[in-house]
């Protein structure tokens, strides 16, 4: 074997030895990422359980740790979340029989209405078809959907093509995670140490 035929064969090992090593860190990474998302999308839907809690209102005991607030305040919460996270102004209307609209938003020169509405499970059509007749009579631009659960495949696909964002409790909790990433820090006020 002569010189450059062990120089070919090192080499061809040394390419066979590092295809492996970056395979098997691909799949390493891959694998990393996949366990994150789950990760997070467990995370996510732990604090939709938490947000639907919050805001259901009833008169169950709970922990004083506990936040506990009113169904109505879960509305002034996501119009706040809205502002903060797409711009414009979210005001909320009176309250109406369930299913109406309680949210009227003004972003890029146009209205949008919307429902918010604290759910533990999933959201129907109906609801939709409702919001989107809301939609056609208010002249809007779009609507939104917000609610601490879910919607129901049938709600999804209706939704499809007509300007309805339907906004379920995880991505609730991710709006609200990305709001509280990207607020100011307090300020807090100190006093100078005198000497």
């Amino acid at each position: 074997m002569s010189f450059l035929d062990s120089l070919l064969v090192s080499l061809l090992l040394f390419v066979g030895v590092k295809y492996v090593w970056l395979s098997r860190k691909r799949q390493q990474e891959a694998s990393r990422q996949m366990q994150q998302s789950r990760q997070e999308n467990e995370l996510k839907r732990t604090l939709a359980m938490g947000l639907y809690c919050r805001f259901k209102g009833g008169e169950e005991p709970l922990s004083q740790q506990f936040l506990k607030q009113k169904p109505s305040d879960l509305e002034r919460f996501c119009a706040n979340l809205l502002e903060r996270h797409f711009g414009g102004s979210a005001f909320i209307t009176v309250p109406q029989h369930d299913f109406g609209i309680n949210l009227e938003y003004t972003r890029d020169g146009g209205l949008y209405v919307g429902r918010i509405c604290c759910e533990q499970g999933d959201i129907g059509y109906d609801a939709i078809a409702l919001l989107h007749s809301n939609m056609v009579k208010r002249t809007a631009k779009g609507g939104y959907f917000v609610t601490t659960g879910g919607f129901t495949r049938e709600a999804e696909d209706y939704a499809r093509g007509l300007n309805i964002e339907l906004i379920p409790g995880p991505r609730l909790a991710e709006l609200w995670m990305m709001s509280l990433e990207t607020a100011p820090a307090p300020h807090m006020q100190t006093a100078p140490v005198e000497g």
